[in-house]
């Protein structure tokens, strides 16, 4: 299991207008924990209480406040097969997220070929009743090499 530890950097003013840089008093804390592979951690543009852990075995977990919520954001474990660079692997929200509810993942699925697929939650899914997506392949490219990539909006 994997933990999200925050880190946080700051100067500390003293009298005479120096500053002390505070790295000798930093202190890393867990802020939620229990994930299996996280690949990346991703802040919900609506809502600032809000952030996304996305696995690499095909889950995307919502941590609230700094509690992982036990209703996953996402979960396609059946589409794709994790392990090295294959699995799920990014998470991107539409610029009118808030509205529209559209985000995109990145992953490669059980044929091994890497897949953009757009989302869209339901009206209910800020109720905590579950995504309820209606998911649809945007691109599909069959690999002939290493994964490596970045997703992003």
């Amino acid at each position: 299991m994997y933990a999200i530890y925050i880190v946080a950097v700051s100067l500390i003013p003293l009298a005479g207008g120096i500053a002390l840089d505070a790295h000798a008093a930093m202190r890393p804390s867990v802020y939620a924990s229990g994930f299996s592979s996280p690949l990346a951690f991703v802040q919900d543009p609506a809502d600032p209480t809000v952030q996304y852990v996305v696995q690499q075995n095909g889950r995307i977990r919502v941590v609230k406040s700094g509690t992982v919520l036990a209703t996953d954001f996402l979960n396609i474990d059946f589409a794709t097969v994790p392990g090295g660079e294959d699995g799920l692997l990014g998470l991107a929200f539409a610029p009118d997220y808030a509205t529209s509810g559209r985000f995109f993942v990145l992953f490669t699925n059980t044929a091994g070929n890497i897949v953009v697929a757009r989302f869209k939650h339901s009206a209910t899914w800020r109720d905590e009743s579950g995504c309820c997506v209606i998911g649809s392949i945007v691109v599909s490219l069959a690999r002939r090499s290493a994964t490596g990539s970045w997703f992003s909006a």
